[in-house]
């Protein structure tokens, strides 16, 4: 179940608890719901319950993977027979494609794995560049601009550290926690290829990604 599908189907869901719904349980369901959850001038602009869903989709309050808020509310308006004919199924279906390996929408665990591996990369680069003489760092920028042509000559000249320039290049999606391959060529070109162990992505015990990590070698 691809993404798109899976929001496809996320849709059907919503009609299908809808045309369970009477008026009236509708109206229950806005009033179940905080003006912190969906402000007020929202709700009355809402008329069905799948717009309603729809909208707190939007806002991140419900997720293929976390369909806790709208348990709550069919509970809350005393409809829970509708989870288990319309959620479960929603539920299993998304787990059974999840258990055949096929692209489904990540879980939580998976998006804040995604979350740390970048936050252990963007440590580990702040940690290289200390490492990073004036020297290499000149030699670093000549190759990012006149080698392999990735920076403008006017942002180089800006740049004052080696995390100048691996900050720009990881903004511009050519060194991520994923791809780390242009990041070792540079520093293996610098003659800095001592400040990082092997050719892996970072590791996350959770995801089964492997590290990168610094050598603790001083620079001589």
């Amino acid at each position: 179940m691809t993404t798109s599908t899976c929001n496809r189907r996320l849709i059907e869901l919503y009609t299908n608890i809808e045309s369970s719904l009477s008026h009236k349980e509708v109206k229950a369901i806005k009033l179940t719901l905080s003006d912190e959850e969906l402000p007020k001038q929202e709700k009355a602009n809402l008329d069905g319950a799948a717009e309603i869903f729809a909208r707190l989709e939007e806002m991140g309050r419900i997720q293929a993977n976390d369909l806790s808020l709208l348990r709550y509310l069919l509970t809350r308006i005393n409809r829970k027979p509708l989870i288990d004919k319309y959620i479960k199924p929603f539920e299993n279906d998304l787990a059974e494609e999840r258990r055949k390996g096929k692209n489904v929408v990540p879980t939580k665990m998976e998006e804040n794995c995604s979350t740390d591996k970048e936050e252990e990369f963007g440590k580990m680069l702040f940690d290289i560049s200390k490492e990073i003489c004036e020297d290499e760092l000149i030699s670093m920028k000549r190759l990012c601009g006149a080698v392999y042509r990735l920076i403008p000559k006017g942002d180089l000249e800006k740049m004052k550290q080696a995390h100048d320039v691996f900050q720009f290049l990881r903004e511009d999606t050519k060194i991520s926690s994923d791809n780390t391959e242009l990041l070792e060529r540079l520093l293996e070109q610098i003659h800095r290829s001592n400040l990082i162990y092997g050719s892996e992505p970072i590791h996350c015990e959770r995801c089964g990604w492997a590290k990168l990590s610094l050598v603790d070698v001083a620079v001589e």
